[in-house]
């Protein structure tokens, strides 16, 4: 991800590169945190996500019931915010974020309505995971 490029704003799935990262896929283990089964409705709420593969990025994300959400993210010393819409398949477990900076998020949740992970690809193609904690 280059300098001045928003990460969660620039999220994309299926191999299309906008500036930022695609993230589809298996999702990864979950480490338990106490959740419930997650369902769309568990999900509202806020969350701080982060990535075991970029240590200077994170985001805190608010996703709302009837499928929006806003977020603040942070990455090399820069902030960037915006909004979008989101939505989890309780049979497929596939949950889905689209930002207002043209991102498309879309990958298997593994874990809990207090806790989980997508694994994936980042844009470049290097594998990486997103971690979502409940705030």
């Amino acid at each position: 991800v280059g300098a001045g490029t928003s990460v969660v704003g620039g999220l994309v799935v299926g191999g299309a590169v906008a500036g930022g990262v695609a993230l589809a896929g298996g999702g990864g283990g979950g480490d338990g945190g106490g959740g419930g089964a997650i369902t769309e409705a568990s999900l509202v709420g806020n969350w701080h996500v982060t990535s075991p593969d970029m240590a200077d990025w994170y985001a805190d994300v608010t996703l709302h019931d009837g499928g929006t959400l806003t977020y603040s993210e942070h990455y090399g010393g820069m902030a960037f915010s915006g909004s979008g819409t989101w939505s989890y398949d309780e049979n497929t477990h596939i949950f889905t974020m689209n930002s207002d900076g043209g991102a498309n998020f879309s990958g298997a949740a593994s874990g809990n309505s207090n806790t989980f992970d997508v694994a994936g690809h980042f844009a470049g193609g290097e594998a990486g995971t997103t971690h979502w904690e409940r705030r």
